[in-house]
């Protein structure tokens, strides 16, 4: 029904099929959650992708959110400044930049508590937002 909103149970299903063995059945249940839900509930199920073992399906939920500009996705955005892929950590680092000033408490709670030789990970970042290099690519 139009307008009418999913039962709890339906979205209990498709976070279990977020957690699904295959990434084809996570896929496709995030791409069902665009549709059946609202914007703030696809986004808490996006968020869940975060941690998918595929490095793929996690840059893609980074892109998501960084296109919905989902603030609460903010501390987990940069936490993956440090991913072990290289194609996810610019994805964060796309994603961070994108949210311009929103994202510096997060970058300086991140910087403060990182080891010194993972900090410039997150200097790097803050400069790129505080220099207002902001940039589309």
């Amino acid at each position: 029904m139009s307008g009418a909103r999913p039962e709890p149970e339906l979205r209990a299903l498709v976070e279990e099929l977020l957690r699904h063995p295959r990434a084809g059945v996570r896929l496709h249940a995030h791409r069902a959650s665009r549709a059946l839900f609202d914007r703030d509930t696809h986004a808490r199920l996006t968020a869940l992708l975060l941690a998918d073992p595929l490095p793929d399906v996690v840059r893609r939920a980074v892109r998501t959110l960084g296109r919905a500009a989902w603030t609460p996705a903010l501390p987990d955005l940069v936490r993956l400044l440090d991913h072990a892929r290289p194609a996810v950590r610019r994805a964060a680092r796309d994603a961070v930049v994108g949210f311009g000033g929103a994202a510096v408490p997060a970058l300086r709670r991140a910087e403060a508590h990182a080891r010194p030789d993972r900090r410039s990970l997150y200097t790097e970042v803050l400069a790129q937002i505080t220099d207002g290099r902001i940039t589309g690519g």
